[in-house]
């Protein structure tokens, strides 16, 4: 499972047509469904949370990803900040990619439970 943790509130729409963009047409994605099966190559969890941003986007998949990569691609192509783990040992650090690209280390301020907050 990848992680992205998007600043704006973006519609699912607008998520799917960055992955399709992202992937191309050979790879099939769809939002998770937990009481069914799924064969899809990727599948996508939406879920809204408070603070200095709004959705955590859960990725489900088998291939391996770049995430810097896609979560640069995905923040360009919304035209929003993207948090994304920083492999580190510290669980308050991550990496914030801008839409114009940049990346840099942030740290995560303890918050209430399902509220997501940063020292920019």
């Amino acid at each position: 499972m990848y992680n992205l943790i998007i600043e704006d509130c973006v519609s699912q729409s607008t998520i799917l047509h960055g992955f399709t963009a992202y992937f191309g047409n050979g790879i099939s994605i769809n939002w998770i469904e937990f009481d069914s099966v799924s064969d899809t190559d990727v599948l996508l969890e939406y879920i809204l949370i408070k603070g200095d941003f709004n959705v955590s986007l859960n990725v489900y998949t088998e291939m391996e990803i770049e995430l810097p990569k896609l979560a640069g691609f995905i923040s360009m192509s919304l035209h929003t900040d993207i948090i994304i783990s920083d492999e580190g040992l510290d669980p308050f650090s991550w990496i914030l990619i801008s839409s114009d690209g940049t990346h840099k280390t942030v740290s995560q301020i303890a918050a209430d439970e399902n509220e997501f907050r940063i020292k920019r």
